[in-house]
């Protein structure tokens, strides 16, 4: 998504759009709707502030059921673009150095990054998602099962014989 600077009023003025996650390098298996973005930009002169809001519907697979479900991610933040006709750099992701001359700033890779940043490292269906049987494989969320999931520490294996024996004695 490109930000036209030809034409952007002196003060604060909003933005709002929709892209798609293609255009920005987003995966289109999990982003499949387009992405809301909501910009308050502040000009004044050779600097730009944006407060940002990026808000995507998403699907994944769970991790524990292995069923496709849909979820929301919203990333907000801020960034600064500042006129420099220099070749200076940030060492801050926020910080962007953009030509006096641009007739556009291209904030692309800003939301891919802010999307990427947001989505979880383990996708659940739901917070308390019970997953599959180890056994049957069975959906444990829909129905129980009666498989006996005991998992046993080899190092203790030994003693079951111990407990079945005494069992069998008494």
């Amino acid at each position: 998504m490109k930000i036209k600077l030809h034409g952007l009023p002196r003060g604060i003025s909003n933005i709002s759009d929709s892209v798609q996650p293609g255009s920005v390098g987003l995966p289109e298996d999990i982003f499949r709707e387009p992405i809301s973005i909501n910009l308050l930009l502040e000009d004044v002169g050779d600097l730009i502030n944006a407060d940002y809001q990026f808000v995507a519907s998403c699907f994944g697979i769970c991790d524990r059921c292995a069923n496709e479900f849909s979820f929301k991610l919203r990333a907000e933040g801020k960034l600064l673009f500042i006129a420099n006709s220099g070749d200076e750099f940030s060492l801050q992701d926020s910080v962007k150095y953009f030509h006096p001359d641009a007739p556009e700033i291209d904030i692309s890779q800003d939301i891919l990054d802010a999307l990427m940043l947001e989505m979880p490292v383990k996708l659940l269906c739901k917070e308390d998602c019970k997953g599959l049987c180890q056994t049957c494989g069975k959906d444990l969320n829909v129905e129980s099962c009666d498989c006996k999931n005991e998992i046993i520490d080899p190092r203790w294996q030994a003693l079951t014989g111990l407990i079945e024996s005494g069992e069998s004695e008494g």
